[in-house]
């Protein structure tokens, strides 16, 4: 289970990042603010603990409560270390431009 909750947290780390961009770009926000938009929803919108709690409870998939809780512990460990780390990032982006 761990690998796989490993793999779909790049995934929906990569799709947050990339939605996060486009809608902050659409927005008009600068580049800096883009990269913090999407990094902001990397720990958000984690509804999917609640499916997968109401799936064990019916019996239906007993292996999706602990993906899903893998799933959400890394990312809500993930997003503020991302969020932390961005800033230099941006910094060194900006000085290179």
């Amino acid at each position: 289970m761990a690998g796989l909750a490993v793999l779909l947290a790049l995934v929906s780390t990569l799709t947050k990042l990339v939605t996060g961009y486009y809608a902050a770009r659409r927005a008009g926000i600068a580049p800096a603010g883009r990269a913090r938009a999407g990094i902001a929803l990397i720990p958000r919108g984690e509804f999917n603990i609640v499916i997968a709690g109401l799936a064990v409870a019916a019996g239906t998939h007993p292996d999706l409560g602990p993906l899903a809780a893998t799933y959400v512990l890394i990312l809500a460990a993930f997003g503020p270390l991302a969020a932390r780390l961005i800033q230099p990032l941006v910094t060194a982006i900006a000085e290179r431009a």
